[in-house]
């Protein structure tokens, strides 16, 4: 029996993602963002992308 392969791209925007969730998918969604868990990796990311563009900075003077 032959099989089709089909490759899609599909682009979803997190504003088109949060329109679609429910009341309670957006409370469970703010109350991951709020934990210490998700706290944690996101200020991670604003202390290293801050030290990274701090050494660029440092290697152009």
């Amino acid at each position: 029996m032959p099989q089709v392969t089909k490759v899609m791209h599909i682009e979803i925007t997190p504003e088109q993602f949060l329109d679609n969730c429910s009341d309670n998918e957006l409370k469970e969604i703010d109350l991951l963002i709020q934990s210490q868990r998700f706290q944690n990796r996101i200020n991670g990311v604003k202390i290293s992308g801050f030290k990274q563009a701090k050494k660029e900075d440092d290697k152009t003077k």
